[in-house]
């Protein structure tokens, strides 16, 4: 499996290709969450091509909803953090409502 193999081998320089197919596998089977958990790990890893990793790290994260590749804690989270960011006093108060499109989500701070 990959994860044997980036387990035995993806720390080297030139382990490009490998973790390129793992991110490809895991695109074919439609795990986003998988393939940005595999972009998480690679950008930790100085390889050859690591700044083409990032550009298509990049790709991966602007083509795609982020409700498909991030958890409900972390989505609601930046949710919060850009409704607060483009709030002209900054932080939020204790007890306002979450950001609009977040109603159905549970609220992890309550």
């Amino acid at each position: 499996s990959y994860e044997h193999a980036v387990l035995a081998c993806g720390t080297d320089f030139r382990s490009d290709r490998l973790w390129e197919a793992y991110i490809a596998w895991e695109t074919e089977q439609g795990k986003l969450a998988n393939v940005t958990a595999v972009y998480d790990r690679i950008l930790c890893i100085p390889t050859q091509l690591y700044s083409q990793h990032f550009q298509k790290f990049k790709e991966h994260v602007q083509s795609n909803n982020p409700k498909h590749f991030l958890s409900e804690e972390e989505f609601v989270q930046l949710r919060v953090e850009l409704a607060n960011a483009n709030k002209p006093g900054g932080d939020d108060a204790p007890g306002e409502e979450l950001p609009p499109g977040t109603e159905d989500l549970p609220d992890p701070a309550k």
